[in-house]
């Protein structure tokens, strides 16, 4: 996500026709996420990212979408 002049690598979850955008702070908290409406576009016209992990450990984020 291109945020004031900085990139910001955020997680992505979909529900429904909308994309929520939410970092680690906010993970537990989805009334604090973003919202991208997908109504008329595919997903890949809004994601578009590229990202070199850099070890092999990952977090999980476990639970349903809220």
């Amino acid at each position: 996500m291109h945020a004031q002049g900085a990139f910001l690598v955020r997680y992505v979850r979909r529900g429904g026709r909308r994309l929520y955008l939410l970092s680690e702070v906010t993970a537990a908290e989805p009334r604090h996420w973003d919202e991208v409406s997908l109504l008329g576009r595919e997903i890949r016209d809004v994601v578009q990212a590229r990202v070199v992990w850099l070890s092999r450990y990952m977090d999980n984020l476990s639970g349903p979408l809220h």
